[in-house]
């Protein structure tokens, strides 16, 4: 069965250490904005110009990698919005993958998710993600698979 496993979380909530677990063991392509705002030396640069461009390509991957049939794909975003979630979903509907929502659950202190972070993000950027976040499961549609949450 092709699996589909959209991530849902805050900065610094444990995201992309799950998705690098699943990738190490060649379970996985994961796709993630985040590779879109990576300069030429490698390093990532947060660019608010450039996010438009890093989702298309996010969703690009994950298009290909459905394509070509791959049995695991990650998506490994704070996908804070029902939208955001939404074009994944659909993709794996188009391509016939079995949905999961996992939501990264377990850390609501905006400071520590701040200080654990590997891009910078600020606490008071990370209170917003968590605020999204809520409002996007407290609305759930019924038509979406159940999330589940790790915690």
């Amino acid at each position: 069965m092709k699996s589909l496993i959209i991530l849902v979380g805050a900065s610094g909530s444990g995201k992309s250490s799950w998705s690098r677990g699943r990738l190490a063991s060649g379970q996985a392509v994961v796709c993630s904005a985040d590779d879109g705002l990576i300069d030429s030396d490698g390093v990532y640069r947060f660019a608010p110009e450039k996010l438009g461009a890093a989702h298309a390509a996010c969703q690009a991957k994950a298009r290909a990698a459905m394509g070509r049939g791959v049995p695991l794909v990650v998506i490994d975003n704070t996908n804070t919005s029902i939208s955001e979630i939404g074009v994944y979903l659909n993709l794996g509907d188009q391509f016939e993958y079995f949905p999961e929502v996992l939501v990264f659950d377990s850390e609501h202190d905006s400071e520590v998710l701040a200080a654990r972070n590997r891009h910078g993000v600020p606490a008071h950027v990370i209170l917003n993600q968590l605020a999204r976040i809520e409002g996007t499961l407290a609305n759930w549609p019924e038509s979406f698979p159940m999330f589940k949450r790790i915690v």
